[in-house]
């Protein structure tokens, strides 16, 4: 199995700013602000701190519920005033930051942990907190979280858009799994159903390892496959599931730790009209799919940013064999560093998001309360949900599932000029090279062996000797190929390629691009990653926009389905001097996603959740 303890994608949804908008330093006003509290919760005066991790798309019901329980009756404890410390981050990150304050609280050291590890935790899956209590155990320790309490519930749906919903029966029949399947067995694709102009069946789902949605629809397809409503081992076994669950897989476009930029790509498809060929289906969560059709795909609304209806809007499908219902438990942790005062506090704001107000408040976020015992409402029929199966049989699905999920085709491209040796902040040796190096070297570890990765180097002196390509200003290292067992070595010996002063954007991108077109693999997702901490220059700067627009053209014309090679290019702008704007539109004119690591102390989380969609 891929081992993901090196990518962890701290998704920081952001300190919650005004959490302590009220919290009572005066005990006769609780809602009188701790002297010397901070927006970010560093301070809260006299007040008793507590913190709690979430889910990142609990943010805002999170940091909304946080500050009104700050302000209550209910936020003190033996008299005292108590305020709750909220963070978003990835369940992923979460497991190995409470791990590591195990590991740390049964030998301490003089350093101390750089943050205090939190009271309570709220993940989107008891899944989650097994696997916390399943990696303690395994490293000697006693297990912290146990079952947690439902706080909420939230579906998985088969998101698609309603002409393809239609075709396939909807809203006359239940819709699941074995069509998605019986249309990516069928080489006719939408042809099958009279629909040749829409091509072959593309689905869409982030990665299990790092998704709650992703598990839940991996998980989902097995059982569907096995035709039971609880996976057992025994069904992974089957020659049958394998191949229906493999024939699902290889339809993917490609993965990613979460939905939500990919919905957010969708919708830019759908607005040139390509919607219907960038993709056929995505597992979401039932909300996602609301908040996609009011224009909100990303669920997060900018100050000034208009919603953005989609002219095709997705259905969500509760699939036919019954789905599993995310149970967002709510965790006070049985950990050393949580006493008697932190654990009353963390179960006083649990009884808080249970109370009627925030139930409805989280109905209206799009999540359903934790008390609904079936599913309801248009979206949804019906159907029984299927048993979250045990610690092991979640693990042994995905061991399987790296068998049978779709394999990579990956050409990174490094930005290797003069610019990138240089220091990567003051006071400190390590230059960005250094560690974009590290952190393509430790992401690889995340890929299969099988996996087939090149890495090409450019913003090279021109005429440098003993290398391909260098008359254009870049090189390749190592030609695309097999990754095997060490991936290190693509990233041997760049720092000892002369690094040039201009950098042909441009050209390398357009370069690359047409070799992944050239040798495209239609059985694996075909990509380039490209890092940059620059902006294009070259020696004839006065043709750029010309350059850049012909350039676009070419990336747009293979990326909607109009070719049948589509080839992604994702983007990573590194450091505070990276053309953000261009890079960006470069990604989208392929139906993809910039990722921004302008601090390069992030390169490596970055590289990571790159990594992360194939």
């Amino acid at each position: 199995m891929r081992t993901r303890s090196r990518l962890v994608v701290a998704l920081v949804v952001g300190l919650v700013a005004g959490l302590l908008l009220a919290a009572c330093a005066d005990s006769s006003s609780p809602s009188t602000a701790p002297a010397g509290a901070t927006a970010d919760g560093s301070d809260a005066g006299d007040c008793v701190t507590t913190a709690v991790l979430a889910a990142p798309e609990k943010a805002a019901l999170l940091t909304e519920s946080a500050a009104l329980f700050n302000r209550s009756e209910a936020a003190r404890v033996d008299g005292r005033c108590v305020v709750v410390q909220v963070r978003a981050e990835s369940s992923v990150t979460v497991i190995d930051e409470l791990v590591e304050a195990a590991q740390a609280s049964e030998a301490p050291d003089d350093a101390g942990a750089a943050r205090e590890p939190p009271v309570a935790w709220w993940p989107s899956s008891q899944a989650w907190t097994d696997r916390l209590d399943q990696r303690l155990v395994a490293a000697g320790l006693r297990p912290m979280a146990g079952a947690g309490r439902s706080i909420l519930r939230s579906p998985l749906v088969i998101a698609m858009p309603a002409p393809m919903a239609e075709a396939l029966g909807h809203p006359d029949r239940a819709i699941g799994f074995a069509d998605l399947v019986a249309l990516a067995r069928d080489p006719r694709g939408w042809g099958a159903v009279g629909h040749p102009e829409w091509g072959p069946f593309r689905f869409a789902k982030a990665d299990p390892q790092l998704s709650t949605t992703g598990l839940r629809a991996t998980l989902a397809a097995y059982a569907a496959a096995a035709g039971r409503s609880e996976l057992g081992l025994d069904d992974l076994q089957r020659p049958d599931v394998a191949e229906a669950v493999r024939a699902l897989e290889r339809t993917v476009v490609y993965y990613g730790d979460s939905t939500m930029a990919f919905l957010d790509t969708w919708l830019r498809a759908d607005q040139r009209g390509t919607a219907l060929t960038f993709a056929s289906a995505v597992a979401v969560e039932e909300r996602a799919v609301a908040a996609y059709n009011a224009g909100d795909p990303d669920g997060v609304r900018e100050p000034g940013e208009k919603p953005r209806r989609p002219r095709t809007p997705l259905v969500a499908l509760w699939p036919a064999e019954g789905t599993l219902v995310a149970d967002h438990p709510f965790v006070v942790l049985d950990a050393p560093w949580v006493d008697t005062t932190a654990r009353a506090v963390a179960e006083a704001f649990q009884a808080f998001l249970l109370t009627p107000d925030r139930q409805a408040r989280a109905v209206e976020l799009g999540f359903r309360p934790a008390t609904e015992p079936a599913p309801a409402g248009p979206s949804a029929a019906p159907e029984p949900e299927l048993a979250l199966p045990g610690p092991e049989v979640v693990d042994a699905a995905l061991e399987a599932w790296e068998q049978q999920r779709r394999p990579a085709r990956v050409l990174l491209v490094v930005d290797v000029s003069s610019s990138m040796r240089e220091q990567a902040s003051d006071g400190v040796a390590t230059t960005k090279l250094d560690l974009a190096e590290d952190a393509v070297a430790g992401a690889l570890a995340a890929l299969r062996p099988t996996d087939d990765v090149g890495l090409r180097a450019f913003a090279i002196e021109p005429g440098a000797p003993d290398g391909a390509g260098t008359d254009e200003g870049w090189r390749d290292v190592v030609p695309i190929g097999p990754l095997g067992l060490d991936g290190a070595r693509l990233v041997e010996g760049l720092q000892a390629l002369p690094p040039a002063d201009t950098t042909p954007l441009y050209e390398v991108v357009a370069a690359s691009y047409a070799a992944m077109l050239d040798d495209y693999d239609p059985e694996r997702i075909n990509a380039v990653v490209l890092l940059t901490d620059g902006r294009h220059r070259d020696t004839d700067p006065d043709d750029d926009d010309e350059q850049l627009d012909g350039l676009l053209d070419e990336l747009q014309a293979g990326s909607d389905g109009s070719r049948a090679q589509p080839v992604r290019l994702f983007p990573i702008a590194y450091g505070p001097d990276a053309d953000v704007t261009t890079l960006r539109r470069l990604a989208e004119a392929t139906n993809a996603t910039l990722y921004d690591a302008v601090d390069p102390a992030r390169i490596d989380e970055v590289v990571a959740a790159v990594v992360a969609n194939f």
